[in-house]
């Protein structure tokens, strides 16, 4: 939390870069991940009788990025 990595997605990409160096808390490995973090995060919901609630999304919003999809 105190780097700036409040939700999974920045758990997973290092892109705060508060100390001015990129990607050094990268460790995201784990293609299966998204499904079983979903699902354990589905039930931590349930269990606190919170599936329901309203949820506030932070969302990173990338600069400079290229107007065309890559192709590789």
């Amino acid at each position: 939390m105190n780097k700036g990595q409040n939700t999974l997605y920045l758990q997973k990409f290092d892109i705060v870069n508060s100390d001015q160096s990129l990607y050094t808390n990268q460790y995201m490995q784990n293609l299966l991940a998204p499904m079983s973090e979903a699902n354990n995060m589905l039930e931590i919901y349930k269990a606190s009788n919170t599936v329901d609630s309203a949820l506030n999304f932070i969302i990173p919003l990338y600069e400079n990025m290229p107007e065309q999809i890559s192709e590789k």
